[in-house]
């Protein structure tokens, strides 16, 4: 079944193929158009150079404007870009600033652990003032690298500012360099 289906395939193919070749032929006129003949193998066809002289100068320019275009259309992707790391870097800062202020508030309210007995009473934890110590640590710990974390994302945040000044910058020199 497979050769038959390739057989068919490959002899459609073919017929499709030289059916644009003899245009003229009156049986397989398949075109949309009657005076558009198209392409076709009985004419020879000649190609003339003279419509392809290149003046240099032209040549050049148009090469300059579309690398002018290129730079233009990397430096426009790079801002957008920077932008975009610059809104996630503030939005991820409020959140670690305020998960630290959380953190923080959580260590300073610590309350040491107690815990009931079966007769209803409270007694105290052996041991409390260590784990009472390590839990104030964990808390105190985050709460301090949520803050650094923090610092760095605002620095980079600074950075990123600067850079899109920069590209702002360039581009208008661009545009300036285009309008000469």
């Amino acid at each position: 079944m497979r050769k038959h289906v390739a057989a068919i395939s490959l002899l459609a193919f073919v017929l499709f193929i030289s059916s644009t070749a003899y245009p003229n032929d009156s049986s397989a006129d398949f075109s949309l158009s009657k005076n558009n003949e198209g392409f076709s193998l009985s004419k020879t066809y000649e190609v003339t150079f003279s419509s392809l002289e290149l003046n240099s100068a032209k040549l050049r320019e148009a090469m300059l404007s579309s690398q002018d275009t290129r730079k233009t259309e990397s430096i426009q992707a790079e801002i957008k870009h920077l932008k975009k790391r610059k809104t996630t870097n503030l939005i991820a800062t409020t959140v670690l600033v305020a998960s630290s202020a959380f953190l923080m508030n959580s260590f300073i309210n610590y309350e040491e652990g107690s815990r009931e007995s079966q007769e209803g009473g409270t007694q105290e934890v052996e041991g409390g003032a260590s784990n009472t110590s390590f839990g104030r640590g964990i808390l105190l710990g985050a709460s301090v690298l949520c803050v650094v974390i923090s610092v760095v994302l605002v620095s980079d945040t600074f950075k990123k500012s600067k850079a899109i000044k920069q590209y702002k910058k360039e581009l208008e020199a661009l545009a300036e360099a285009q309008g000469r």
